[in-house]
């Protein structure tokens, strides 16, 4: 199931030229490399505490909409 803040965009910096490209938080915790645009350095990314702390973040949002919800009755 997708997360809520999955579509959010954060940017990510080559640290070989500097480059920044946007990519989806979705798509950040599906994916552990990606080729830089500028350089075409590949970039290793280590998105396993991403997953987590993302994981947390939606379960956070889960229980707060929950929350909501009954008060709104």
């Amino acid at each position: 199931m997708p997360g809520r803040v999955d579509g959010a965009k954060i940017e990510v910096s080559c640290p070989g030229c500097g480059h920044k490209s946007a990519k989806t938080i979705g798509w950040l915790k599906k994916h552990n490399e990606m080729t830089c645009i500028g350089c075409g350095q590949r970039i290793e990314l280590e998105n396993s505490q991403l997953r987590e702390r993302f994981g947390k973040v939606d379960a956070s949002l889960d229980k707060l909409s929950k929350a909501l919800k009954k008060l709104g009755r």
